[in-house]
């Protein structure tokens, strides 16, 4: 066997072992437990989360941190109460002399990581 074949060979066992690690990624992140996983790869579960829990860790590592930090969305600012919508000012409220009764506006902001996702995978 040539120098050039034994590192093809190489090359596709390296292959194969990053769609095996891919593939235990995508299961994890669906839910399946590592019971399951082991079974499919033939080894006791225990074995199984030993050998590929810091890769799955890794990979998660890596795909919240691709996604960057969280970003606020757009806020939106809504009226509490409006004449428009038959509210109507209280005693002692805005434009009486009696008192104030603030802005009447609500502020709402939440945050998500800024490719628009809901949460990274897991």
């Amino acid at each position: 066997m040539s120098t050039h074949d034994l590192n093809q060979r190489l090359r596709s066992v390296h292959l194969v072992d990053d769609v095996l690690a891919a593939a235990i990624v995508a299961e994890r992140a669906n839910g399946v437990g590592w019971d399951l996983i082991g079974e499919a790869l033939g080894v006791d579960p225990d074995r199984a989360r030993e050998q590929w829990a810091p890769t799955v860790t890794r990979w998660d590592a890596d795909l919240a941190r691709a996604a960057g930090p969280a970003q606020p969305t757009r806020t939106t600012i809504c009226p509490t109460s409006s004449p428009a919508h038959g509210a109507r000012p209280q005693a002692g409220g805005a434009g009486t002399a009696g008192g104030d009764m603030g802005s009447g506006l609500v502020t709402v902001s939440a945050a998500q990581p800024a490719d628009g996702s809901a949460s990274p995978p897991s």
